[in-house]
């Protein structure tokens, strides 16, 4: 996802220049950062906590694909907060959502360090759903692309609103020539809710998951194209 989103003010931060390290609790995993291997992933922007997190496989969990539209990538800076970009009023909105923060609370696909001090990071407990959510996606993925390999397959996989990444796969695979950037919300909509598999409440769709969808797909688009 690279972190973009279109909808939201452009996010401004240093890239880093030098090695650093990053621990996260709390596990106390901890990587050597190099800023000639960013990005290490493709959520969040190049270089920022959930990158960094993607590539030490550290667990923190994101289900908007990191664009900054929704706040399960809640982190809790405790040291090293100074080295890290300004906080944008879209991102504060999304933290605003997330249970227990704190004034070093940040979004870990927002929050890019700039190397000039080494940085502890906390992933709250809340947030530890990532192997828990691991299997549904894997099961919601095979279920969208046919394979039927395992007991029950032929069984759709349900999901809602907030599976961002497993609508894209789900759109991407049912409009396979349309570029999701020229879809109206409008017909978006439609077109979820008539994805096989999908169980939510079709009144409970708003402007920012629309968006983060629409992000999802697209970039499930441009990765197909090749």
């Amino acid at each position: 996802m690279g972190g973009s989103n279109p909808y939201i003010e452009e996010v401004k931060y240093k890239p880093a220049t030098k090695k650093y390290r990053v621990t996260f609790l709390p596990s106390g995993k901890s990587i050597e950062v190099d800023p000639e291997k960013i990005p290490y992933g493709h959520n969040g922007l190049p270089g920022s906590i959930l990158d960094i997190s993607e590539g030490l496989k550290a667990g923190l969990d994101h289900a908007c694909g990191g664009v900054c539209a929704c706040s399960t990538c809640h982190v809790i800076v405790r040291e090293g907060l100074e080295s890290c970009n300004e906080g944008t009023d879209a991102e504060f909105d999304e933290l605003d959502e997330a249970p227990g923060i704190t004034p070093k609370s940040r979004l870990g696909c927002q929050t890019v360090p700039d190397g000039t001090t080494d940085i502890v990071v906390e992933i709250p407990d809340w947030n530890k759903n990532y192997a828990k959510e691991l299997d549904h996606v894997f099961l919601c993925e095979l279920g969208f692309r046919g394979v039927k390999s395992f007991p029950g397959a032929d069984m759709p996989p349900t999901f809602g609103w907030d599976n961002f990444e497993d609508i894209a796969i789900g759109l991407a695979d049912k409009y396979p020539d349309t570029d999701p950037l020229t879809v109206r919300f409008t017909d978006m909509h439609k077109w979820i809710t008539e994805l096989t598999g999908f169980s939510g409440d079709p009144a409970a769709s708003n402007e920012a998951k629309l968006e983060a969808i629409q992000m999802a797909w697209h970039e499930e688009f441009l990765d197909r194209q090749g």
